[in-house]
């Protein structure tokens, strides 16, 4: 769990760094640079998640994580998942108002994670 949330700062990281330059629509130049990350981000999870990051309507940045293996007990992922969150709720809540200065209007961010068959375990909006 601590590998997995060192890479959701990686993404978080990069993600501010993209929102300083942001220019014209800033929410769709945030998705289209991060998306760039997805690769290495995926390999770093050695085979075990997909990442997607995509614009929902014109003010949500969403982050999707889905397992490439079912994970058994959902209740208890998400649980743990849950938990881990709330730490990096400040963090969130940061990358929100960097939105926000870039110009999208009413942003949120929404993180998921998804189990291999399509079933949410744990979603997290912030705003």
């Amino acid at each position: 769990m601590k590998r997995k949330l060192t890479l959701i700062l990686v993404i978080l990281m990069t993600l501010t760094l993209i929102l300083t330059g942001c220019g014209g629509n800033p929410l769709q130049k945030v998705v289209k640079e991060a998306q760039a990350e997805i690769p290495a981000l995926e390999k770093q999870f050695g085979g075990m998640m997909e990442i997607a990051i995509e614009a929902r309507g014109e003010n949500t940045l969403v982050y999707v994580y889905k397992y490439t293996m079912d994970i058994g007990d959902i209740s208890a992922a998400k649980g743990a998942l849950e938990s881990a969150m709330s730490v990096q709720t400040a963090v969130f809540d940061g990358l929100v108002q960097d939105l926000k200065k870039a110009g999208v209007k009413d942003a949120a961010i929404v993180v998921e994670y998804v189990n291999v068959d399509g079933t949410m375990i744990y979603s997290a909006e912030f705003k």
